[in-house]
């Protein structure tokens, strides 16, 4: 049965309650079963099913939004509830008015979207920007970024620069006095290390020189290029200063020979 009133009109099985209100003076609701548009069968609550098929056609099945304002900026936001017994768990994502894409935690669903904990967001000159840690094949618990490979035929990562003029990868670490810059470990044990102060160690991480080896040898080859010098001791300072080779076995012995 249906019915009218002066604000719109009462869709309701008869003697039960109201399935579908539409007021055009306040608020309208849907409570019967799910809700199709584009199809009759939802599959959902609300199945919204597209028409068009086919590579690049607009096959958009819905906009959020408000037009644009000639007087004033407007952001869009869609909140997602969550809950765990009585614990909120809600978050929000949208636009916002300089264009970007974001994600904000809300935890409470009184919250508004802008007064959430904003913990990543997209520009829209395709940066992306997060706010914690990020972890790609694990959970990053210590580290702004972490990495896990388990296929033993890959690299952990890749980095590829073909621009014209091309540098490497920058790490810099200038703002904090701590020990190393770049640790890199192997799988049996220590590694390289290079500290703050740009010391190197291979082997050990108790560095007390500017290239420090513990326990392996320095294999240095000229190759076929006649003009190539394997070892270089120079001293670029004033002059008098003198740059000496220094033996130091402790109780072992000590060699230089060709």
């Amino acid at each position: 049965s249906w019915g009218s009133t002066d604000s719109g009109f009462i869709f309701a099985k008869s003697g039960a309650a109201t399935k579908v209100y539409l007021n055009s003076a306040g608020d309208s609701y849907f409570t019967g079963g799910q809700l199709g548009i584009g199809t009759a069968s939802p599959q959902e609550l609300l199945d919204v099913n597209t028409v068009w098929t086919g590579l690049n056609v607009d096959n958009t099945a819905a906009i959020f939004g408000n037009d644009v304002g000639t007087t004033q900026s407007r952001d869009t936001w869609i909140k997602m509830r969550a809950s765990a017994s009585t614990t909120d768990y809600t978050w929000a994502f949208g636009t916002n008015q300089s264009g970007e894409f974001r994600f904000n935690y809300l935890g409470t669903r009184a919250t508004s979207p802008t007064g959430g904990t904003n913990l990543l967001k997209i520009g829209n000159t395709g940066y992306a920007e997060f706010a914690g840690n990020v972890g790609i094949g694990g959970t990053a618990a210590n580290t702004s970024l972490y990495a896990k490979q388990t296929d033993a035929s890959e690299w952990v990562a890749q980095f590829i620069h073909t621009g014209a003029t091309t540098y490497g990868v920058s790490i810099d670490t200038t703002a904090n006095a701590g020990v190393y810059n770049l640790a890199c470990y192997t799988h049996t044990g220590t590694g390289f290390f290079v500290k703050t102060d740009g010391d190197v160690g291979i082997g050990t991480t108790s560095i007390d020189e500017k290239l420090q080896v513990e326990e392996g040898n320095i294999k240095i080859e000229g190759g076929t290029n006649s003009s190539t010098v394997g070892l270089i001791i120079a001293h670029g300072g004033q002059t008098g200063n003198t740059t000496n080779l220094v033996l130091n076995s402790s109780a072992s012995r000590g060699h230089l020979y060709t």
